[in-house]
């Protein structure tokens, strides 16, 4: 077995030989080395905890050890604010501070450092309860120690200062910037617990875990209160209270300076909300929406790209690890603008940051996985496509979040600057950058709800007129289109959509209104993902293939897949959409297609395969198909496409 071992992928082997069990049945003894930031010092965990243990009983003592290279290191106690720490000295230079209290001998000094601990990082819970059992029953082994520490390392404050140390360094690791622990997710934006939609989110969990931030430390819990509130509906439950004047200043001040696009914009609704006790923080006020306001969603460095880039980067790696493969996804979303956002805030505090430059390698490194989890996700929640998270849809979606906040409390808004702002409608105004549709566009949590805003029965009219009118065009579909997303579509309009393709036998003039077949497509088929019907989505289907033989029109074999994907979300069940989705994955790869695309196809497809493995045998004969062209298969099933 143990031979056996080596052939194992690289994850599981670790995962094996990091189970007690697993190593205690097969007798391997660890030996784990320690590097250390910042130096080239490499130690054996043994003889260092080993020292730290002896130093700590008696801070007189100067152990020596040898690392690994052959260097010579001591170990010490010295005194840091009336407590003595062991520190790890090599050639007259501190390579290291230990906070040993895990590894210390008196269970009182374990237990006090612990409850200092917990509270300081806002740790609480049965599964703390239980460590803190473990930590009374006597002094940790090195691997327990080890275990003990990394689980307390999850949580927003710790990883803050990882990702900052990571950044400077210039290392910028992918498990530092997006943890894989669910753990650290619950605990940064709330458990969802068995909520699978986010109104039970918002009325069962959300306020409970808000609540509890603000009451453990008013600064630090509001700013991480606003990382977790990319919704409206989530700032409206961030309540205040009888904080000082001083401490609202305090923070809006470090808000205006200091936050991330996203907290500015949850921050702005709470301080507007609030304004009339808190006057003095009108002008913090006016600068979060100066800024927001002035924000150019053209420029590739600027902060919509950048907020754009770090989810995209982050919700990427979340799908790549399949940590968060379980819960639903507008809380995964949830957790991923929160750690972005984090990430961000670490971001601008570097100096001579190129952020064109930084978003470019967020997109290469993780968009591929980004696009294809969130396409997935449509199959629950079928509202929000991944084509929203980019810096224009972001710039519409602050701006209609900040002017429905704006109008409701209008009255609080006394100021001649921040009303010209917020509440006017001059060229200088956040109401004037509300374009419809795109500001009532839904928003990344908003993928499995149904839209509270009821259509305009003269609006309803129209669209039934359009769909029913002697001569079809493929603008008389566009109002439809443009409805889907914002206002909730009856079954008598889809219908009245699919009767419209049929009476014309799919033969549809694609009208100078049109901007390309693949968008037109693609608008349709996301009319049958959020009304639900596989007829309308069959029809589409139909509608590709009749369009696809049609001369002078051309659909790129991507944006098939595309379609397909948007389409197949007509079917929220799962045996149902994975059939739908090799239907016309098959039918595809059988058409035209030449030997580049056959190849980019077929990573692609190996790469949704790998998210969603019941896709594996629905796809065989696409993947034989696009195989048989392309030259080769990928018998391992994975792959993905360079940017």
């Amino acid at each position: 077995m143990k031979a056996a071992l080596r052939f194992f992928p690289p994850l599981i082997r670790e995962s094996l030989l990091s189970t007690d069990a697993f190593r205690a049945k097969l007798g391997f003894e660890t030996n784990v080395i320690l590097s250390f930031v910042g130096s080239d010092i490499s130690i054996r965990r043994s003889e260092f905890y080993d020292a730290i243990r002896r130093v700590s009983e008696n801070n007189k003592l100067e152990i020596e050890l040898t690392s690994t290279s052959g260097q010579k290191c001591i170990v010490k106690g010295e005194q840091f604010s009336g407590e003595s720490l062991p520190i790890l000295i090599s050639e007259g230079r501190t390579i290291l501070t230990v906070s040993s209290w895990s590894l210390s001998p008196d269970a009182a000094y374990r237990l006090k450092k612990f409850d200092e601990h917990v509270c300081s990082r806002n740790l609480h819970g049965p599964r703390i309860q239980e460590l803190r059992a473990k930590l009374a029953d006597g002094a940790l082994a090195d691997e327990d120690a080890d275990r003990l520490n990394s689980e307390l390392a999850e949580n927003a404050t710790d990883v803050e200062q990882f990702i900052a140390n990571s950044l400077r360094s210039g290392s910028s690791e992918m498990p530092v910037l997006v943890p894989h622990s669910l753990a650290y997710y619950e605990r940064l934006v709330g458990a969802p617990g068995d909520c699978a939609d986010l109104m039970s989110f918002l009325a069962e969990t959300c306020g409970e875990h808000l609540g509890q931030l603000l009451a453990w430390d008013f600064q630090r819990g509001l700013a991480q209160c606003l990382l977790s509130s990319p919704h409206s509906s989530i700032s409206s439950k961030i309540k205040v209270g009888d904080q000082s004047s001083c401490a609202v200043r305090k923070f809006y001040a470090w808000l205006v300076d200091d936050g991330d696009r996203f907290s500015q914009v949850a921050g702005l609704e709470v301080g507007l909300a609030i304004l009339h006790r808190f006057p003095e923080i009108a002008d913090f006020l006016l600068g979060i929406a100066t800024q927001i306001r002035d924000d150019d969603p053209a420029d590739p460095g600027g902060r919509l790209s950048l907020t754009a880039s770090l989810t995209i980067l982050v919700d990427g790696e979340l799908a790549r690890s399949e940590i968060l493969r379980s819960k639903p996804p507008f809380w995964r979303r949830l957790a991923a603008i929160a750690q972005a956002s984090l990430i961000e805030r670490e971001v601008l505090k570097l100096e001579n940051v190129q952020y064109a430059e930084f978003c470019q390698t967020a997109m290469r490194s993780r968009g591929q996985e980004f696009y294809l989890q969130a396409m997935t996700d449509l199959r629950v929640e079928p509202r929000w496509l991944p084509d929203f998270m980019n810096p224009d849809q972001l710039k519409a979606e602050f701006a209609g979040r900040i002017l429905a906040t704006s109008t409701r409390v209008k009255e609080n808004i006394v100021g001649e600057q921040l009303r010209r702002v917020l509440v006017e409608e001059g060229s200088d105004s956040i109401h004037a950058q509300v374009v419809f549709p795109f500001a009532y566009l839904p928003g990344p949590l908003e993928g499995g709800t149904v839209s509270p805003v009821k259509m305009p029965a003269d609006l309803a009219d129209v669209l039934r007129q359009q769909l029913e009118g002697r001569e079809l065009t493929a603008s008389s579909f566009t109002g439809i289109i443009n409805s889907a997303m914002i206002f909730p579509i009856d079954a008598e309009h889809t219908q009245a959509a699919t009767d419209a393709l049929r009476k014309m036998k799919y033969n549809l003039d694609l009208d100078d209104e049109v901007a390309s077949p693949s968008a037109f497509l693609a608008g349709l088929a996301g009319v049958a993902a959020v009304t639900r019907s596989s007829d309308l989505a069959t029809d589409v289907r139909i509608l590709l293939r009749v369009l696809s033989r049609r001369d002078g029109v051309c659909v790129d074999i991507q944006d098939k897949m595309r379609i397909a994907l948007i389409a197949s979300a007509a079917n929220a069940d799962l045996p149902a959409w994975c059939q739908s989705v090799g239907d016309w994955l098959t039918e595809i790869a059988y058409g035209d297609v030449d030997a580049g695309d056959a190849r980019k196809l077929l990573l692609t497809l190996d790469a949704l395969c790998g998210m969603v493995p019941y896709l594996w045998r629905s796809c065989a004969k696409a993947r034989a198909a696009l195989a048989s062209v392309g030259g080769r298969l990928n018998l391992q099933g994975s792959g993905e496409i360079g940017a």
